[in-house]
């Protein structure tokens, strides 16, 4: 009997080794999040990135790094490891420069977590508006583009939007005359619409993607998005 029992605390002993060695192992790959002192932060969110039903962190940093258009921005995003938020991702490119819309004007418009995605928005324009919308999602261990809406025109003139499901390699097209005189809201008289499907592509990857910097051309439709 006695000897059954040691066989069981050593079973028991070799399991719990396992255990915390894989639990070891899986959190090395997290690194200590390091903010330096010159960054300052503009934003952060808590969601569910990768379906666990735990909620991740994402933060934006204006950095110290002079671009053509302002200051460069980062988001880290981060998994709480042990009571402490440990870095997970970085990305450099999604959330454009700090005055990416002019000289002194910012287009950055938020950041949300929704559905284990993550939404970034930005909007500007003189006459001409624009809105961009870039949802990305987690897929094999990377976050890749997914779906891009964009709106763009000239207030009481036209709209154009453009939702682009790249995993599906599908463009949804309309354009709406913008008559803010005589047409209520909501109810703009279409002046075209259209589905396009495209030819499959590699989803883009999130860390180094620059909103606005990416088109596509339709050449049978005479159409180039640019997103």
């Amino acid at each position: 009997m006695k000897l059954n029992n040691i066989y069981i605390l050593v079973i028991i002993f070799i399991v719990l080794s396992c255990h915390n060695k894989g639990k070891k192992d899986n959190n090395e790959k997290y690194s200590d999040l390091v903010i330096p002192k010159n960054y300052t932060k503009l934003t952060e969110v808590l969601g569910d990135l990768d379906n666990d039903k735990v909620d991740e962190k994402i933060l934006v940093f204006n950095t110290d790094i002079e671009g053509d258009l302002g200051l460069n921005r980062i988001i880290y995003i981060c998994k709480e490891i042990d009571g402490k938020w440990k870095l997970w991702k970085t990305a450099n490119g999604p959330v454009l420069q700090s005055k990416s819309d002019g000289h002194f004007s910012d287009s950055f418009d938020g950041i949300v977590i929704e559905d284990n995605k993550i939404y970034i928005s930005h909007t500007g324009g003189m006459t001409l508006k624009y809105y961009y919308n870039h949802c990305y999602q987690l897929i094999n261990d990377e976050f890749r583009l997914t779906k891009v809406v964009v709106d763009k025109g000239i207030p009481c003139e036209y709209w154009e939007t453009y939702i682009y499901d790249i995993v599906s390699s599908k463009i949804n097209y309309e354009k709406v005359l913008d008559d803010c005189e005589n047409t209520l809201i909501n109810q703009n008289k279409t002046l075209a619409k259209k589905e396009i499907f495209l030819k499959k592509q590699d989803l883009p990857l999130m860390y180094d993607f620059v909103p606005g910097d990416n088109n596509i051309t339709v050449d049978t439709d005479d159409l180039t998005v640019y997103y």
